[in-house]
């Protein structure tokens, strides 16, 4: 997997403009309400980039800084590969952190968020099978405790399933 591939099937999932108010991302300030309501456009939320006009984003700029901001920036590249689609893919649709904290989980090592020598030493354990298991729980327990959220979960896990098909 590839970025030209990872970036064609996230897009395929982020699609166009959308402006949910229930959404966090959607909020310059990271939090419903907060903050001025700009919208999410191929998944480049207002949270995460404040001063971008959202609304006018292209999709040649989206991709430039997924590239940027997200791929080369996490060295995506350098995990195995069967892991690659899922860690960015939710690395756009929920965060680095939260990314990290997931592929910790699949690995068997302590969910500190922190890419540091502990994950990448035991990144030969890496298994798509369980990244998409610690992926599909983090969203069920995430709408346990945001019960809002629940219009998203099915959305949530079919993206899931979507991608541990296509990272083969």
């Amino acid at each position: 997997m590839n970025f030209e591939q990872a970036i064609e099937h996230v897009l395929s999932s982020e699609g166009g403009f959308t402006m949910d108010a229930d959404d966090p991302g959607n909020w310059t300030g990271g939090k419903k309400g907060k903050g001025i309501l700009h919208g999410t456009k191929f998944g480049i939320s207002a949270a995460s980039y404040p001063g971008l006009n959202i609304k006018n984003l292209s999709r040649p700029e989206a991709i430039q800084i997924y590239k940027r901001d997200f791929w080369d920036k996490y060295k995506v590249d350098t995990l195995p590969s069967q892991i690659r689609l899922h860690f960015f893919d939710v690395c756009v649709n929920s965060g680095i952190s939260r990314a990290v904290k997931i592929l910790q989980r699949s690995l068997g090592v302590t969910a500190d968020g922190d890419f540091g020598p502990v994950t990448v030493k035991n990144l030969s354990k890496a298994n798509v099978w369980k990244y998409a298991r610690e992926r599909s729980d983090f969203y069920i327990n995430h709408v346990k405790l945001y019960p809002v959220k629940q219009k998203y979960l099915a959305g949530w896990i079919g993206r899931v399933l979507d991608v541990t098909e296509n990272s083969f």
